[in-house]
């Protein structure tokens, strides 16, 4: 009756979610089977789990808790008083060794990586471990004593069911003012301020309830049966429905082979499904490559280690490492399709801003593109408007991936991600056989500097090398250290007080100068800004309002930025100054069930802003598809060097110059494997805004118009000619990749 009580809560939940999660796109009936196939089995499990624990915690015939309370309090005084004691304190020390150990691993990760960080905590909380039981037992003594003492008039003292439940109302409640005062980021009202990181928007305790849920059903299930033998009706009915529900998760099974990117979309959409999907995934991975053959885990080949979807296909050796259903061919010289842009070298007299130019390159994070009309009230980006209204936007352009440690870096060094010497961390550390663009332009004779708010972009990552200033006095100092990329503070301030300094101190008008600012302010947590319009109007629901925080955020760095514009057309140098602002990928606002950013390559997550901006160009808007791949070789012929780049990247300088007969360009979106997400790969081609193909781990695609659907809502894989077309582009373009496998410890950055 336990797993049953188990399986039935995993039914409920699956029907929820496969009725809520309309925006995942599909049909409810495939959202049902594959929501049923890892949900089911794991709550069984968990169901039969809990059941045995209560058998052998209670052998017998189980108690209802109501008569157990009864019965605590009928026991002899001498038991009363001791767990009258007892229960308090297990409740108090608890709670002190969680915000201890808390904040242990928060120190930790603020000094260290997040592997030392985690052996430093599981030692520090087997300690406080150990400390507690100690002082439990040291205490209850004392404190037994003085309830006993005062129980005369106060019977309730030695009354344990009392005694424990006004303990947890007070730690609750210190718990929830705690939370309110220590702030998203927990980094205030000391200690106990850690509590707050329970306050953020974007804090998924789902998974918690779904297991909490699937326990308490077990545990009334247990309690219902009474540990009585059931009669055949009863066990009839109960193998009818494990029977009926087990049918439905291994047909559910084959759905995930079909319904790939429905799939995807349902695990940013539902954590609860997500986390038994790797769960499930993990149990069938039997050559322990981390990847499974099941549930569309992609894996080939279960037997052999080196061969799954995030293996390195090794091209001409006649073996498929990737599972993509071919070898990987040689690297063939590029070829230029026929339809492809032809781009011609723009001669010096052409060019209204000459050679001899500083660059200014702006990055905001997590900046979408739609940011100058956001779904409500004015433009969140004024100053980036007023500057697109005297250079060139860029209206379908595209980042490298979705997540800043696997964007930024190859976009400063003009390769794909999956080309780049890199490890395979969540944030990507680059090495020195990967040249940047700030090396590049000092080996021209630039002043470089820069400067970030952020840790990652300290220089162990690789991505400072070759500045001569490298400014990270604006990161707030309980970041100094972390690898996290929660923005808990405002910074944007901060980071152009650095960047005027640098101006001011440190640039010098008689070189041409390069700074490189990198904003991260847009990043969540979304910190309210009293001063902004207002981005909610009318619309309503929790979605509405982070997004209208967001969109805030975005006006509050859009502000800083523009001093930044004012400081560089004040800079004393004869010099004209060439300014570049981008993201390093977008944000998700309940777009296919998901929220935030860093897994899938969604329109709304790849697409981001991109304008250039020179003295004396005519103003214009390119709507052919565009990446950031173009952007070093386009810096780079900005400034008179395009014959030192080879990479794959073209200039966009036709583009600036003509953007009326600008060329279609294909774009390829190349995501690699991390901590968090499978390897996700994208090519947009054909007329603009163009097909988009998306191919997943292990033979699993997706095609979307994005003329007629660009909400990627209609997956047009089923279409054997447009899909066998477009599979055919992406092979090509694909081909083309020089890919590296990542390293456990690239080149020293």
């Amino acid at each position: 009756m336990g797993a049953l009580g188990g399986a039935l809560v995993a039914v409920v939940h699956a029907l929820i979610a496969a009725l809520t999660l309309g925006a995942a796109g599909g049909t409810v009936r495939d959202r049902l089977a594959l929501l049923l196939s890892p949900e089911v089995p794991f709550a069984l499990a968990a169901g039969l789990l809990v059941a045995l624990v209560a058998v052998a915690l209670e052998p017998g015939i189980p108690s209802h808790p109501l008569h157990r309370l009864q019965e605590l309090q009928e026991e002899p005084m001498l038991v009363r008083t001791r767990l009258a004691a007892q229960l308090p304190l297990v409740l108090l020390v608890g709670f002190a060794w969680f915000i201890a150990v808390a904040n242990v691993a928060r120190l930790g990760l603020s000094l260290e990586t997040d592997l030392l960080a985690g052996r430093r905590t599981a030692w520090a909380a087997g300690a406080l471990t150990l400390l507690a039981v100690l002082l439990v037992l040291a205490l209850t003594g004392p404190l037994r004593a003085f309830l006993a003492s005062h129980a005369g008039k106060k019977l309730w003292l030695v009354n344990p069911a009392y005694t424990a439940l006004v303990t947890a109302v007070v730690l609750v409640l210190a718990a929830v003012v705690s939370a309110h005062l220590g702030g998203p980021g927990g980094d205030e009202f000391g200690p106990l301020g850690i509590l707050g990181v329970f306050t953020r928007p974007e804090l998924d305790l789902s998974p918690v309830g779904f297991v909490a849920a699937v326990a308490l059903a077990a545990y009334l299930g247990s309690l219902a049966a009474g540990r009585r033998i059931a009669g055949r009706g009863a066990r009839g009915a109960a193998v009818i429905v494990l029977a009926g529900t087990l049918v439905l998760a291994v047909r559910g099974e084959r759905t995930f082979e079909r319904r790939a990117s429905l799939a995807a979309a349902l695990s940013t959409g539902s954590t609860p499904f997500r986390m038994q999907l790797v769960l499930a995934r993990r149990v069938f991975d039997r050559d322990h490559d981390g990847a499974s053959s099941r549930f569309g885990g992609g894996d080939c080949n279960d037997r052999d280690k080196s061969i799954g979807p995030d293996a390195i296909d090794i091209p001409g050796n006649g073996v498929d490492e990737d599972c993509s259903g071919k070898d990987a061919a040689l690297p063939a010289p590029h070829k230029v399709p026929e339809a492809a842009e032809v781009v011609r070298r723009i001669p010096e007299a052409e060019r209204p801003w000459g050679l001899d130019v500083n660059v200014l390159l702006v990055t905001i994070d997590t900046l979408r593109f739609d940011e100058s009309t956001p779904p409500a009230g004015p433009s969140a980006t004024p100053n980036l408007d007023a500057l697109a209204a005297k250079g060139t936007r860029f209206t379908r352009a595209y980042s490298l991936a979705s997540y800043t440690g696997k964007s930024i870096g190859p976009m400063m060094i003009g390769r794909y991600p999956s080309e780049t010497d890199r490890d395979g961390g969540h944030f990507n550390r680059y090495g020195k056989s990967n040249l940047m663009l700030a090396e590049r332009l000092k080996k021209l004779g630039f002043r470089t500097l820069g400067g970030a708010a952020m840790n990652y972009f300290s220089l162990r990552t690789g991505l400072a090398r070759g500045f001569d200033v490298w400014d990270l006095s604006a990161r707030p100092k309980h970041e100094e250290g972390a690898t996290s990329d929660q923005d808990t503070s405002i910074t944007s301030a901060a980071l152009t007080n650095a960047a005027l300094r640098m101006l001011r101190k440190q640039a010098d008008p008689q070189r041409r100068n390069f700074m490189w600012l990198h904003y991260s302010d847009p990043h969540a947590q979304y910190v309210e800004h009293k001063d902004a319009p207002d981005f909610l109007g009318s619309r309503k629901g929790g979605g509405a309002m982070a997004r209208a925080r967001y969109d805030a955020e975005v006006w509050a760095t859009d502000r800083e930025v523009g001093r930044i514009f004012t400081a560089v057309a004040q800079f004393p140098s004869k010099r004209p100054w060439a300014i570049v602002v981008t993201s390093d990928h977008g944000e998700a606002f309940n777009d296919h069930a998901m929220s935030w950013h860093g897994m899938e390559v969604w329109e709304s997550l790849v697409r981001v802003p991109f304008i250039i901006a020179v003295p004396g160009m005519t103003p214009h808007v390119v709507e052919k598809k565009r990446s950031h791949i173009d952007l070093v070789p386009t810096i780079l012929d900005l400034v008179g060097a395009a014959e030192s780049f080879d990479g794959p990247g073209k200039s966009l300088l036709n583009d600036l110059v003509d953007g009326a007969h600008a060329g279609e360009r294909d774009v390829l979106i190349d995501m690699p494997t991390g901590p968090y997400t499978q390897k996700r790969r994208a090519l947009l081609f054909g007329p603009s805004p163009g097909m988009k193909f998306i191919a997943y781990p292990a033979r699993r695609f997706a095609l979307f118009d994005l003329a007629a659907d660009p909400g990627e809502m209609q997956d047009l894989s089923d279409d054997t000619v447009r899909f066998e077309d477009a599979k055919a582009r992406f092979d090509a373009a694909e081909a083309e990749l020089h890919e590296v496998a990542p390293t456990s410890d690239p080149t020293e950055p």
